[in-house]
């Protein structure tokens, strides 16, 4: 059963990715802003595919060390 969840994420991975670049490529008018969050946007779908669909589960540590300014 994993086996076909795993091919199921790559051939999304396949598909979906020539589209958001494209997508991605095609707003090149935008500001980056708003490009930023189209990339943003394909790699929280892409974190929640491996989640929900191959149950890969994460977490971080260490969060309150980074500074809340640039670094």
């Amino acid at each position: 059963m994993q086996t076909i969840r795993n091919i199921t994420y790559v051939l999304l991975q396949l598909l979906l990715t020539p589209l958001f670049a494209l997508l991605i490529c095609s707003t090149f008018w935008l500001r980056p802003r708003q490009r930023n969050e189209l990339c943003a946007w394909y790699t929280r779908l892409f974190v929640w595919l491996a989640k929900h669909l191959c149950g890969i589960n994460y977490e971080i540590k260490g969060w309150e060390n980074v500074p809340t300014t640039p670094f």
